[in-house]
């Protein structure tokens, strides 16, 4: 699905060359070709003093530090 966002990626250029832009928000259409449903997200991104952020369900992804990912167990 992470691909399906750049699409997006000349708004994200331009906002980010805009010294007066805070804050951009993004709406994307995600198809699921196997099940064919749709899902609309709401992306925002933000500039803050630590870096780019990216706003998806309410949770917020700083995009210029690692990101700790939990471990997930699946029985087999």
């Amino acid at each position: 699905m992470l691909q399906n966002f750049l699409t997006n990626k000349i708004d994200l250029r331009a906002f980010l060359e805009d010294d007066n832009a805070k804050e951009l928000n993004i709406l994307h259409t995600h198809r699921d070709p196997v099940s064919a449903s749709t899902d609309d997200y709401q992306i925002t991104y933000h500039k803050t003093s630590k870096g780019l952020t990216a706003t998806l369900r309410e949770q917020a992804i700083n995009l210029e530090e690692p990101v700790l990912l939990e471990s997930v167990n699946i029985n087999k």
